[in-house]
């Protein structure tokens, strides 16, 4: 991903996403949106990324990555975290329908 570039996932309505070896600066972060809903998204491999997703409908996971920023603008499941460091995850509390399962991680930090 160049500098100031925003990658969109084309994806059809309830796809897997899956989000692979993806990595920004710390003065620029890699964007990605999925303007979609996803049946389920994996972010692993990543650091310094930006993802904004519409809505998850089954499972949200996150490995083997750090200083990774998510916002789910939508309905979210459950999330699972491990081996991820310095994390931001934005939820809409009201959506929110599981809870945010973390394994040897540190530095996340939940916000609704």
């Amino acid at each position: 991903v160049r500098p100031y570039e925003v990658v969109r996932v084309p994806c059809e309505h309830q796809e897997v996403v899956h989000i692979r070896h993806c990595h920004g600066t710390e003065r620029e972060p890699a964007v990605i949106e999925i303007p979609v809903v996803a049946k389920y998204f994996v972010i692993e491999h990543c650091s310094h990324i930006f993802v904004e997703v519409s809505c998850a409908v089954d499972d949200c996971k996150i490995h083997c990555s750090e200083h990774v920023q998510l916002i789910v603008g939508g309905e979210c499941p459950a999330i699972s975290l491990r081996d991820v460091h310095e994390c931001h995850i934005t939820v809409c509390p009201e959506t929110m329908r599981g809870a945010v399962q973390t394994t040897n991680c540190s530095g996340v930090c939940l916000l609704g």
